[in-house]
C-alpha cells in the first residue's frame, strides 16, 4: 500500500486496531520495556547506549504499529515485526538416517585453516567454513581448497565489527553484500549460507532475520559451542571437555574457530572427531537441505529503531539479491537432478553391460588344457565368467588332476589337501582357509566363490594353483574360450588325500 490511498476496507482498519491494542496492552502489562516474540522466549538484557539509527530517532513499538494501521506499505508484515514477530518461509528439510554432525569454523581463512583441512582430508570428512571477507583477497589459494574439496563456505561478513554490523542493518547488508563479491570473484558464485558474527541472540531482531531471508540467505547459528573463542589460547584439552559435555541430538552443529590465534582449536579437532565417531555420527557440509539451527528470537541489545519507510526502502533493496540467488538456486537443484539421472542411467548402462557380457560368456564353451593329451570341456552354462575371470566346479576340476575333494556337512564346507597344506572352502562365506603345521590359519575372500546349482565353483586360476600348476595362457574367441594350464615340472605335482569316511562333493 502507499501511504493515504483512500478505499480501504473496514476489516482492514479493524485488524490494525486490534493490533495496536494487542501492543499497547503488553506494554502496559509488561511495563513498556518487553519486545513480543511469536512462539519465541525472549532474553531479556540491558541495553547499552543508543547506536546509529536506521532511520531517524527511535520509536516504540506502539508507535511503529500506529505507523502500520495508517496504511504504510506491507503493514501487516510490518506490524508483525515491529511486535517482535518471525516470519518463517515454510520448506521442508532433509532428515538425515544417521546422526550427524556438521563441523563450523568461523573467522578464517588464517595460516590454520589448511591444517583443518588437512586434517579433514586425513579423515575423510565435510566441514563448512564461514569466512571473513576482507581476509579472502591474501588467501584465495586456500578458499578455492575448501570448495575445491568439498566443503560448504559460507558469508561471515567483511570485517566483524560489532558496531558496524549490528548499529543499523543498512552496516550489516553492505558487509553481507561486499563479502559476497570477494567470494564470488574467487568461486564464481555467491553463498547463501550466512554466521552472524556473535550469532544471532541479541544482535539480531525480527527485521534483520526478515531481511536477509528474503534477500535468500539461510542464516546457521549452533547448538554445540566449542567456546574456543571465548579468551586468548583456549588449550586444546578444555575445548574436546567442554565439546563431549554438549548433549548429544540427530544433528550437531558444532561452532569451531579457524581464524588468526586458534592454533589450540587445531590441536583439539582430531579428538573431536573421534569423539563423535565412536559416538555413531557421520560428518557432513551444510546445503540447502539441512535445517539451519537458530537461536530463539531474543531481545536486541541494540538500540536500533524502524518506520515504515525504512522497510519499504529496506525491503525494495533486498529483494533483487533474494530473486538472484532464488533462480540460482532452483538452477542448482536442476543441474543436481541431471547429475543423479545421468549417473544412474551410466550405473544401469554398465550394469546391463556386464550383464550382457556374462551372458555371452556363458553362452559358449570353454576348454581347460590340463596337459597335452588332457582337456576339460565344460559346456556354456556350466561355468561363470565375470571381471575377467573364470570360476569353475570344484569337484570337475579335483577329478581332472587326480585328487578328491571331502564335504563336511555339519560345517558345509569342502576340504582339500595339498601336501602339508589344508584348505578348507566355505561357498557360504565365501572363504577359503589355508591351514599348515605350525602356522596360522590364512583366510582369504574370494567373491568367486560361490555355490551354484549345488556344486562349489573356485576360481580357475586359484585352483590349479592349489594343485600344483598354474595357467599358462588362455584365449578370448567369439565361439569359444580356451585356457591352457601347465604343470612346472610338465605333469600335475600335487597330491590331495582321499578321505574315505567323509561325503565326496
Amino acid at each position: 500500500m502507499v501511504r493515504g490511498k483512500q478505499g480501504i476496507g473496514r476489516w482492514v482498519w479493524t485488524r490494525a486496531g486490534c493490533l495496536l491494542a494487542a501492543v499497547w496492552l503488553s506494554l502496559e502489562l509488561m511495563g513498556g520495556a518487553a519486545v513480543l516474540a511469536r512462539a519465541e522466549q525472549p532474553v531479556p538484557q540491558a541495553a547499552p547506549a543508543a547506536q546509529q539509527m536506521e532511520a531517524g530517532q527511535a520509536e516504540s513499538p506502539a508507535k511503529q504499529a500506529q505507523a502500520a494501521a495508517a496504511g504504510q506499505p506491507g503493514d501487516e508484515t510490518y506490524a508483525i515485526l515491529a511486535g517482535g514477530g518471525r516470519i518463517r518461509a515454510e520448506r521442508e528439510y532433509a532428515v538425515p538416517e544417521q546422526p550427524t554432525v556438521y563441523l563450523t569454523f568461523d573467522d578464517g581463512p588464517s595460516k590454520y585453516t589448511e591444517q583443518v583441512l588437512d586434517i579433514l582430508q586425513q579423515e575423510e570428512i565435510k566441514a563448512t567454513f564461514f569466512v571473513v571477507g576482507q581476509l579472502v583477497p591474501d588467501r584465495k589459494a586456500v578458499v578455492s581448497r575448501i570448495a575445491r574439496e568439498g566443503h560448504a563456505i559460507g558469508n561471515h561478513t567483511y570485517n566483524h565489527v560489532y558496531s558496524e554490523l549490528y548499529g543499523s542493518f543498512k552496516g550489516f547488508w553492505s558487509q553481507a553484500v561486499k563479502t559476497d563479491h570477494v567470494l564470488e570473484e574467487v568461486l564464481g558464485e555467491k553463498p547463501f549460507l550466512l554466521r552472524a558474527p556473535g550469532g544471532t541472540a541479541t544482535n539480531f531482531d525480527a527485521f534483520y532475520f526478515y531481511y536477509l531471508e528474503q534477500a535468500g540467505y539461510t542464516i546457521v547459528d549452533w547448538n554445540v559451542d566449542s567456546r574456543d573463542a571465548t579468551r586468548q589460547g583456549v588449550p586444546a584439552e578444555e575445548i574436546i571437555a567442554t565439546v563431549k559435555k554438549s548433549p548429544l541430538k540427530h544433528q550437531l552443529t558444532v561452532l569451531m574457530h579457524d581464524g588468526a590465534g586458534h592454533g589450540e582449536t587445531v590441536k583439539a579437532l582430531p579428538e573431536i572427531i573421534a569423539y563423535y565417531k565412536e559416538q555413531g555420527y557421520a560428518f557432513a557440509a551444510l546445503d540447502r537441505n539441512v535445517k539451519p539451527e537458530q537461536f530463539s528470537l531474543a531481545r536486541s541489545k541494540w538500540a536500533r529503531s524502524y518506520s515504515p519507510d525504512s522497510f519499504a526502502s529496506s525491503t525494495a533493496l533486498v529483494a533483487a539479491s533474494g530473486l538472484e540467488r532464488q533462480e540460482k538456486a532452483q538452477q542448482a537443484e536442476q543441474e543436481r537432478l541431471l547429475a543423479e539421472q545421468t549417473l544412474r542411467a551410466q550405473e544401469e548402462a554398465a550394469a546391463a553391460l556386464a550383464a550382457l557380457a556374462k551372458q555371452r560368456a556363458e553362452e559358449v564353451p570353454l576348454s581347460v588344457a590340463l596337459d597335452p593329451a588332457s582337456t576339460w570341456m565344460l559346456a556354456p552354462g556350466s561355468y561363470s565368467f565375470a571381471h575377467g575371470r573364470f570360476a569353475v566346479p570344484l569337484r570337475g576340476l579335483a577329478e581332472r588332476m587326480g585328487t578328491r575333494v571331502a564335504w563336511d556337512e555339519a560345517k558345509r564346507t569342502a576340504t582339500v589337501r595339498s601336501g602339508l597344506l589344508t584348505v578348507e572352502i566355505d561357498p557360504v562365506r565365501r572363504t577359503i582357509t589355508e591351514t599348515r603345521p605350525g602356522r596360522t590359519p590364512t583366510v582369504r575372500y574370494l567373491a568367486d566363490v560361490s555355490l551354484t546349482d549345488g556344486e562349489i565353483r573356485i576360481p580357475l586360476r586359484y585352483g590349479v594353483g592349489l594343485l600344483g600348476s598354474r595357467v599358462e595362457s588362455y584365449e578370448l574367441n567369439p565361439s569359444d574360450r580356451r585356457v591352457q594350464v601347465a604343470s612346472k615340472s610338465g605333469k600335475h605335482t600335487a597330491i590331495l588325500y582321499p578321505f574315505d569316511s567323509w561325503t565326496l562333493v
